[in-house]
């Protein structure tokens, strides 16, 4: 190939290229969405107009609603609906406009997308509905319109983690009890079997813990590795929680797959409040997980001088003498 001719395609190859950059530049459905994402909703507004294509897409996929949705952008989002706006359109991950609402936290748009047929039971690519959405972030006028406008409650994405997990785990006591309410599933477990009191108990959420115990929660439900809620609040230091749970007759001396007691958990992370908590309400210091270790074993380990003098101080000879 002689160099005349590779240069000619060349030329032509960015010609090309210019035609096709340009094109982008002065469409105007590229424009507005560059508006939206930018925040400019004054230029979205006034390019609105008879050709304008009210479904178009970025390149993820996001459409002018979803954009307006996210944004709050209330006026736009009215415009876009009376325009033809696909209302349950999705983007490349499955987000839909009422999902964007949800995440933020705007009620109102929220409504205005129910109103005109969103699907409030749409899922994303990970299996995320709007109610869940709202639940994780804390947003309790958008759970409860959604409860109203009939979210379905026990929806769970592929983590196993739903709308009631994530409320609980993040301390939303009222969204955890609108849930409750609209028959949300109390002891629903997760992949690894661990339940919402499990997950609030870990987190020292204890007002949530207290709830759900109130409601019915069963504390004595173990996850595939044998690990109850009282163990969890152990191993956390979350006091308050283990209180709940005792006083809901948690089984203070109930083992773990690996023979692990709520004291050994205690011990072993060094929470002296909840050692004495644990041994006031009868657990048993005596008791030897699988590898042999007591709760004084541990604490033992850790050179823990205060919860060894809560243990006990016994003699090597005296600890390693069989039970």
């Amino acid at each position: 190939m002689s160099n005349r001719v590779r240069i000619a395609i060349c030329c032509i190859s960015l010609l090309i290229m210019i035609i096709y950059l340009n094109k982008r530049a002065v469409d105007p459905n590229r424009q507005i969405i560059n508006a939206a994402f930018s925040g400019n909703w004054e230029q979205v507004e006034k390019s609105i107009g008879p050709n304008t294509d009210i479904n178009a897409r970025a390149d993820n996929g996001t459409t002018l609603l979803m954009a307006a949705s996210n944004k709050g952008a209330e006026k736009i989002v009215v415009m876009l609906l009376d325009g033809g706006a696909d209302v349950n359109a999705s983007c490349s991950n499955g987000i839909t406009a009422i999902m964007d609402a949800a995440a933020q936290g705007h009620a109102k748009i929220a409504k205005l997308l129910i109103d005109r047929g969103a699907d409030v039971n749409a899922v994303d690519a990970k299996g995320h509905t709007a109610l869940i959405i709202a639940a994780e972030n804390g947003h309790k006028e958008v759970v409860d319109l959604l409860l109203q406008r009939r979210a379905d409650a026990n929806i769970k994405p592929a983590d196993g983690n739903g709308a009631l997990a994530r409320a609980a785990t993040n301390g939303y006591s009222d969204i955890v009890d609108s849930l409750l309410s609209h028959k949300a599933e109390i002891d629903a477990v997760d992949l690894k079997k661990r339940t919402v009191l499990m997950k609030a108990a870990v987190k020292g959420k204890d007002k949530v813990v207290s709830l759900l115990l109130d409601r019915g929660a069963k504390p004595n439900i173990a996850d595939s590795e044998g690990i109850t809620a009282l163990m969890y609040a152990a191993a956390s230091g979350s006091i308050g929680s283990a209180k709940a749970l005792i006083n809901a007759k948690a089984d203070v001396n109930a083992k773990s797959n690996a023979g692990t007691t709520p004291l050994i958990f205690a011990a072993n992370q060094g929470n002296i409040e909840t050692i004495k908590l644990l041994l006031n309400a009868g657990a048993d210091p005596s008791i030897r997980e699988n590898s042999g270790r007591t709760a004084f074993d541990m604490a033992e380990l850790k050179d823990n001088k205060p919860a060894l003098e809560l243990l006990g101080a016994k003699t090597p000879l005296q600890r390693n003498q069989p039970l």
